[in-house]
């Protein structure tokens, strides 16, 4: 037997509801998205105002992960490592 529900909700309930649906929609959306975006390391060492040598360091010191060619360093390990500095 299937039992139905019914609710009721107001126009305003409804605009709240459908915002903060939408709103974590795009949060998941923004995270898969920031997990295929890379930079290279030049970019990130003028981002970070830093020597290309000392961002190698990093990458050799585990602080920042990169692609597994090591050219590219992924953009949420660079966030990540500015959330920690």
């Amino acid at each position: 037997m299937i039992q139905q529900l019914s609710i009721t909700l107001s126009p305003e309930e409804l605009k709240q509801m459908m915002k903060e649906s939408f709103k974590e929609a795009i949060q998941e959306q923004s995270q898969k998205d920031i997990s295929k975006l890379t930079y290279s390391i030049s970019s990130t060492a003028k981002s970070l105002k830093r020597h290309h040598d000392t961002v190698k360091k990093l990458i050799c010191d585990g602080k920042l992960k990169t692609t597994t060619d090591g050219k590219r360093v992924l953009a949420s390990s660079l966030e990540t490592y500015l959330q920690h500095k």
